[in-house]
């Protein structure tokens, strides 16, 4: 059976059959990236929300007032105001939800630790890390811990302000152009390898290597752009936003420097999975590529 169905794979209607297959793979891609944050955004917004007992939780009125005046900060047009809602995300980090270059708007999720000012604030028995909760609160990391969920308001300006800055660029379009390539020429590529080598007539093994080949080298193609991509708009907007005013300058030392403070303690108290995580000065750790600026870095340039 298994001779019969390769046999068929490699026939005119196998190869047919395997077009209309690739098509509404690469067709599954663009939908996988541009849905979340267009026709499925509320479905996307619902998932990240903080829930309590079943129930999602509102954000506070300070917290809502404190959104308005970052747009204010960034001086939104007041007709585009409606387009921009915070909502209270899950987690201690501030995340961004749908693109300005479309009529979905833009959902940018707060943290809950942006309504704290103290550190008795902390609900410190809701805080759990990979399901369990931390037990070490008493430790000189705990307490290191505790004291970087304590972000002023201009860290906190500066952390809304990145993530609103960032749904403005048009690094959504760029990630579902390239992913949609990419997907493309990986069958392209592999057929056309097939039709002018008559890889058809060869071994199973040799085609798999063959496409193992190609694949690696569109996915390789892929994550440059997605990386170099993500770099670039950091770089731009940081220092727009320091350029800004004096205020945010402040506040994004201030929010790198906490943003650090958390990484180290995490490394401490998570052990292996925190060394493998995190490195000794804060930064996250990456094999090969770079998704991110590293944090060192992007706090020095404040300072």
């Amino acid at each position: 059976m298994t001779e019969r169905f390769l046999n068929w794979c490699i026939s005119r209607r196998g190869r047919k059959a395997a077009s209309f297959m690739a098509a509404g793979l690469i067709g599954g891609v663009a939908f996988a990236h541009m849905a979340p944050h267009t026709i499925l955004i509320e479905y996307y917004v619902d998932f990240l929300h903080h829930y309590r007992k079943g129930f999602a939780v509102p954000l506070s009125a300070e917290t809502k007032e404190k959104f308005q005046k970052v747009l204010d900060i960034l001086e939104v047009n007041p007709e585009r105001r409606p387009f921009y809602q915070p909502f209270n995300i899950v987690g201690f980090h501030v995340g961004g939800i749908g693109s300005s270059f479309g009529k979905w708007g833009i959902r940018i999720g707060i943290p809950a630790n942006f309504s704290y000012k103290t550190e008795t604030d902390v609900d410190i028995s809701r805080i759990t890390l990979g399901g369990e909760k931390l037990a070490s609160w008493e430790t000189e990391a705990g307490k290191k811990l505790l004291k970087s969920l304590i972000i002023s308001e201009n860290a906190q300006n500066f952390a809304i302000a990145r993530e609103i800055k960032m749904r403005e660029t048009p690094k959504l379009m760029i990630d579902t152009f390239f992913a949609t390539t990419c997907s493309f020429a990986t069958y392209a590529l592999s057929r056309s390898i097939n039709t002018t080598y008559n890889l058809y007539a060869k071994p199973l093994v040799v085609r798999l290597i063959m496409y193992s080949l190609v694949t690696c080298f569109t996915l390789g193609n892929y994550f440059f752009v997605k990386d170099y991509s993500q770099v670039h708009y950091e770089q731009i907007i940081d220092k727009e936003l320091k350029e800004k005013s004096p205020e945010l300058a402040e506040g994004g030392k201030e929010y790198y420097t906490k943003l650090l403070l958390r990484n180290i303690c995490l490394r401490s108290i998570l052990g292996k999975e925190g060394e493998r995580l995190y490195s000794p000065l804060g930064n996250e750790n990456s094999f090969i590529r770079m998704k991110t600026l590293p944090l060192m870095q992007r706090r020095e340039f404040f300072e």
